[in-house]
């Protein structure tokens, strides 16, 4: 099942002044995260998602998705099992005189067996 949001980004929004939008997901597996930036935005802009309060897209929390016109597709097998099922959406724009937007979107489906297992195993190799 797809869950996506588009995000309007208000002008002058720095990364140290950051705009956090939700999205309510459900339990499973995320497959596939995509983010799609409407045309203007020219490397103005950056997004991150947070899952319990942990950055994992991108990988890491001083790292941002910056706009551009490349549609970006990232394959991922990141087992949601804590609640609350929601991703918190972060986002800048600096462009000092117009509002951008950013569509991201999560394909999660159904944890399977051997997704559980190989979560028990990476926690084991830990």
């Amino acid at each position: 099942m797809i869950f996506s949001r588009n995000v309007r980004i208000p002008a002058s929004t720095s990364p140290s002044d950051l705009q956090r939008s939700t999205l309510s997901v459900t339990a499973g597996v995320v497959r596939k995260v995509f983010v799609r930036w409407r045309w203007g935005s020219a490397n103005l802009c950056g997004v991150r998602v947070r899952y319990c309060e942990v950055v994992h897209w991108p990988y890491t929390l001083d790292e941002w998705i910056i706009s551009n016109t490349n549609p970006l597709e990232i394959p991922d097998s990141l087992i949601l099992d804590a609640e609350p099922f929601v991703f918190v959406i972060e986002t800048y724009n600096e462009d000092t005189r117009y509002p951008h937007t950013v569509w991201v979107g999560f394909d999660i489906v159904e944890a399977t067996a051997q997704d559980l297992l190989a979560q028990m195993t990476l926690l084991v190799a830990r």
